[in-house]
C-alpha cells in the first residue's frame, strides 16, 4: 500500500445525512468574516461551491484506466454473486431491445443503472459520474472552472439548491445574486428536484456565453442574467492584525499549500508572535494538500495515516525540519470537515495548537474515484483516515479545547460580521493565554 501514497486524496462531497454540495472558491473579503447559512433555510454541511463540479479524489486504479473490480482491498466477488447479477441485467436489457414499445435513452438508461447500483451499497458518498461531469471535476481540481461564481448547497430533502455566498466580483454577484437566492431554473429549465451535479452542468459552460438563471427569493421568482467567466479558485486568505497572522483556509486545493506558504512566509517577515488558523466551513480537500500543509508547521512525527477494511495501512509523516513554533489556534465550526478535521485534530493531538469553536463535523472516510475506458468514473467508499494522534475523527469530529457557538447576531445577510463574531473574539482571548 506504501507504493501508492502518492495518489491518496480525497473525496469531499459531504453530506449532513440529508445535504449534498460541491466545491470552492475564495472565502468572502476579511472585513465580512466567513461564509454561513442562512437560519431556517440550510441544514447541511456547506463545502464551499463556486458552480463548479468539483471533486476531491483519491485515485486509484492499479496503473490503468480499466474499471477493476476487487481493487486492492479484497475481492468482493467472494461476497457476492457478480455473474449472476450481471446475467439477470443482460437478459434485462435483451428484453426491452427486442419488445419495449417506447424508444430507449441509452445514455439515461446507462447512468441510471450506475446509480443504482452504488445507491443500493448505503454508502453516501457513492456516486457515479458521466464523462462530462468527471471531466469537470479534473478541471475544478486544478483550481480554476469557468461559471458564475457562486457558493451553493443542495438539501437532499427538500432537494433545494441554495446559493450560499456569491463571490465579491464574480458574475453572479454583479449580476445581483444574493445569499439565500433558490434556484429554480437555468435557461428556461426547470431544475427543482434535479441532482446537484446535474443542475451545475447546466450553469457552467464557455467563457463569455450568456447564462439566465432565475431564484426564489421570498416568494418571489427572479431572473438573472450574468456571462461566465474562468474563475480561479484562491482557497487561502491571509493577514496580519497587529502581530498575529489570521490566516482563512477555504479548502485544501491542489494549489492551496503554495497559498498556505506564502501566508506564513508573509508572518515571518513580519515578526508573527501566532497564528490563528479559521477553519469554519472548511469542507476538506486533497490529502496531499492537507499533509504537506502540516508538514510546514510540524518539525517531525506522523501526520496523517489512513486504513483500508484489511487493516492495511499507510503512514504520512514529516518530510522535512521545517516548523512553526508559536502560539496557535485552529478556529472550527459544525462544517469543518475531513481534511479541516484531519488539519485541526493533528496539530491538537502535538498541543501545537488550541481548538476553539464547536465539535466539527466528524468525516474520516476517503472515496476510492476509479475512472472507465469511457471517460466516466465510479466513487466509493474504501479507506478510514486518522489524525497524526491516532484520532478516529469519523462520526465524532474533533472536539473543541474552548467550546464557543455562533451567536445569532453576528450573522448579517448570511455572512458573520467579524465586529459581533463571538468565535473570533474567542480564537483572539486563548491565542492571547498561550502566549
Amino acid at each position: 500500500m506504501e507504493e501508492n501514497k502518492e495518489n491518496i486524496s480525497e473525496m469531499e462531497i459531504l453530506a449532513e445525512e440529508n445535504a449534498k454540495n460541491i466545491c470552492i472558491e475564495k472565502s468572502q473579503k476579511k472585513s465580512d468574516g466567513f461564509p454561513t447559512y442562512l437560519a431556517g433555510v440550510l441544514t447541511g454541511v456547506t463545502l464551499i461551491v463556486a458552480i463548479v463540479f468539483g471533486v476531491n479524489m483519491y485515485k486509484f486504479f492499479n496503473g490503468s484506466n480499466e474499471y477493476n473490480p476487487t481493487g486492492s482491498g479484497g475481492s468482493v466477488g467472494d461476497e457476492l454473486d457478480f455473474e449472476s447479477i450481471v446475467n439477470k441485467e443482460g437478459l434485462l436489457l435483451e428484453l426491452l431491445d427486442r419488445y419495449y414499445y417506447y424508444d430507449v435513452d441509452v445514455d439515461k438508461l446507462e447512468e441510471s443503472i450506475f446509480d443504482s447500483i452504488l445507491l443500493a451499497t448505503g454508502d453516501k458518498y457513492a456516486a457515479y459520474y458521466t464523462p462530462e461531469e468527471y471531466k469537470e471535476m479534473l478541471e475544478a481540481e486544478k483550481g480554476e472552472y469557468c461559471g458564475i461564481g457562486v457558493a451553493v448547497q443542495q438539501n437532499m430533502e427538500t432537494m433545494e439548491i441554495v446559493a450560499i455566498q456569491p463571490y465579491e466580483n464574480a458574475p453572479g454577484a454583479k449580476a445581483g445574486m444574493k445569499p439565500g437566492d433558490i434556484f429554480i431554473a437555468v435557461d428556461g429549465r426547470d431544475i427543482r428536484g434535479m441532482e446537484l451535479d446535474a443542475a451545475v452542468a447546466l450553469i457552467k459552460g464557455e467563457e463569455g456565453t450568456e447564462v439566465k438563471v432565475t431564484v426564489l427569493r421570498d416568494g418571489e421568482e427572479i431572473e438573472l442574467t450574468m456571462v461566465r467567466e474562468i474563475i480561479e479558485i484562491e482557497t487561502v486568505d491571509y493577514e496580519m492584525i497587529e502581530d498575529v497572522l489570521y490566516v482563512y483556509i477555504d479548502s485544501f486545493e491542489e494549489k492551496t499549500p503554495g497559498q498556505f506558504k506564502k501566508a506564513i512566509e508573509f508572518g515571518k517577515e513580519n515578526n508573527m508572535t501566532g497564528i490563528i488558523f479559521d477553519l469554519r466551513s472548511n469542507p476538506g480537500g486533497l490529502l496531499p494538500s492537507v499533509v504537506s500543509m502540516l508538514d510546514m508547521l510540524i518539525d517531525d512525527g506522523l501526520l496523517v495515516y489512513v486504513e483500508d477494511k484489511n487493516g492495511n495501512r499507510a503512514d504520512y509523516r514529516t518530510e522535512d525540519e521545517e516548523s512553526v513554533n508559536l502560539p496557535m489556534v485552529c478556529l472550527v465550526n459544525q462544517y469543518s470537515a475531513s481534511g479541516a478535521e484531519l488539519f485541526s485534530g493533528t496539530l491538537q493531538d502535538y498541543g501545537l495548537a488550541k481548538v476553539v469553536g464547536v465539535t466539527t463535523y466528524g468525516k474520516g472516510v476517503v472515496q476510492t474515484l476509479r475512472p472507465l475506458t469511457d471517460g466516466s468514473a465510479l466513487k466509493f467508499t474504501t479507506y478510514k483516515y486518522f489524525t497524526g494522534g491516532g484520532s478516529d475523527i469519523d462520526g465524532k469530529g474533533v472536539v473543541p479545547d474552548v467550546e464557543v457557538p455562533l451567536n445569532e447576531d453576528a450573522v448579517v445577510d448570511g455572512y458573520v460580521v467579524r465586529e459581533k463574531d463571538d468565535q473570533y473574539k474567542a480564537a483572539w482571548d486563548t491565542l492571547k493565554e498561550m502566549k
